[in-house]
């Protein structure tokens, strides 16, 4: 017993095992600390791409919204301008553009976003949130579209225009609908945001 007192407490001993130690658990500690910061700035990443994502959405839909204020009016003088079918054309051609460029940018993200976020150690109610945020933007999104779609039908249609026009295929009530998409669609963004911000 004296003996391995003695061996203990040599310094060399000591030297040993303090050595042995600091090399397993001095790199397990970095490592660990390392890994949280890698996961707190991939998911800061995430809540950047969440912004830009859905400010690149809105301002694709924007452009829809304002393709139809050029060209498509509410006035009764300014709807007695004879449309000719090639000018109805090129509306239809360039708002199917525009939209589809909407279309490709603004609905697939989500689920980007949401894969990634499953691998950032995130707690299953805070991915299940994120899922009900992203999904109440969506159904933003598509009640606007229903409005949009009124608008754009009565836009590039050779037909008669009614008068008076009906309160939901006037421009002005699309763009009263794009404003208020726009406000109410920042509260679920910024709910996302602030569950994938660290």
């Amino acid at each position: 017993m004296h003996n391995l007192k003695e061996l203990l407490g040599h310094p060399l001993i000591i030297l040993l095992v303090g050595t042995v130690l600091s090399s397993i658990l001095i790199p397990s500690w970095f490592r660990e600390s390392d890994e949280a910061k890698l996961r707190r700035e991939a998911r800061l990443g995430l809540a950047v791409e969440v912004t830009k994502h859905s400010s690149e959405g809105t301002q694709l839909l924007n452009r829809v919204v304002t393709t139809l204020e050029l060209f498509c009016r509410d006035e009764p003088d300014a709807r007695a301008i004879p449309r000719t079918e090639a000018d109805l054309l090129a509306l239809r051609q360039r708002l199917a553009e525009e939209y589809a460029e909407f279309n490709l940018r603004a609905w697939y993200w989500y689920w980007e976003v949401l894969v990634r976020a499953n691998g950032l150690s995130m707690t299953e109610e805070s991915q299940q949130q994120l899922m009900s945020l992203f999904e109440h933007h969506k159904t933003l999104v598509s009640e606007f579209g229903v409005v949009l779609g009124k608008v754009w039908k009565r836009c590039t249609s050779l037909g008669p225009i009614p008068d008076p026009l009906p309160k939901e295929e006037r421009v002005d009530y699309l763009r009263a609908a794009f404003n208020e998409f726009e406000s109410s669609q920042a509260k679920p963004i910024a709910d996302a945001i602030l569950i994938l911000s660290p």
